[in-house]
Order: C-alpha cells, then structure tokens, then sequence
C-alpha cells in the first residue's frame, strides 16, 4: 500500500511541476480568483443557509483549482514531445492545403520517424521506418 501511495503521489508530483507548469499556474490562478469571488460575493452568500464556503480554507480553493486545471491531463495518454506533435500537424495541413502530396507526406513521415531513431540511438531499419 504504501510503494502504491508513493508511486502516485510521485507521478503527481511529476505531472504537476514537469509536465504541466502552466496548467499548475492556471489552476493556481482559477483558485484564487475563486476565493476572491466567494469573498467579493460575501453579502449573498452569507443570507442563504445551505452552505457555507468560508469555513473552507483557502488553500483548499487553490488546491482545487489546480486538481481542475490538470484533470485531463492526468488521464490524458503519454503524447508525443510538442514540436514532434508540430511538425506531424505542418504534414497533414499540407496535405489538407494540396501543398504536399501523398507520396511526398509519407517520405517527410519517414524521414520524421529516421531522425526520431536516430536521436534514440535505435536502429533505423525497425518495421519498415528505415530504407
């Protein structure tokens, strides 16, 4: 139980600081304007019964706004490094504009996929990536 509670709250950790600063900073953000509105709104809050959002601590709006911020990514699968995501997307908008040909788009794939093995120390003969 307790290597399983570590190992999460390491990926957590992870995907906080890492692999989403700025989702982090917006949440960060989208939690103290949270407070700031419930605070600003004090007036009206206080005359309903139902709840009472001011006995809540305040890291707790922050906490949340931050949990909110990087929900999708946490379920979100491992994508690929964003200027491989770009130079695949400049591939299909060619495409899509009839600026690249078919063959063209798969030879601009191949020779992607060559330099990402490459850089990997793989060999680039692997299913068909290489010549």
């Amino acid at each position: 139980m307790g290597e399983w509670a570590t190992r999460i709250l390491g990926r957590l950790l992870d995907l906080l600081a890492l692999d989403n600063p700025r989702g982090t900073a917006v949440g960060a953000l989208g939690g103290s304007f949270a407070l700031f509105v419930v605070y600003l709104c004090r007036p009206v809050i206080e005359r309903q019964q139902i709840i009472d959002p001011f006995h809540v601590p305040e890291v707790l709006y922050i906490c949340a706004g931050i949990f909110i911020a990087n929900l999708t990514r946490a379920f979100r699968r491992s994508a690929l490094p964003e200027h491989i995501e770009m130079q695949i997307q400049l591939i299909v908008l060619g495409v899509k504009t009839h600026r690249l040909s078919a063959e063209t788009a798969g030879e601009m794939y191949r020779a992607l996929v060559r330099n990402i093995l490459a850089q990997h120390g793989a060999p680039t003969g692997v299913n068909g990536a290489g010549d």
